[in-house]
């Protein structure tokens, strides 16, 4: 995982499917404040979350194996 603090952080999901992709009851600690997010939702390289407790924004970016 890649951090600038002053943007996003990116979030790199390897993978053999083709985007966009299905993320069913993951749980991510948010790298500023550790903060639990729930992820359940179809991503692609476009896709982002964000903290609910400090508003920093996690981009994910899909990695082809």
């Amino acid at each position: 995982m890649i951090i600038n603090m002053t943007e996003h952080s990116i979030l790199e999901i390897p993978t053999a499917l083709n985007p966009p992709i299905k993320l069913i009851d993951i749980i991510y600690n948010c790298p500023v404040c550790d903060y639990e997010i729930e992820i359940d939702m179809f991503v692609d390289n476009n896709s982002f979350v964000k903290c609910d407790a400090c508003d920093h924004r996690i981009k994910f970016k899909i990695k082809r194996i």
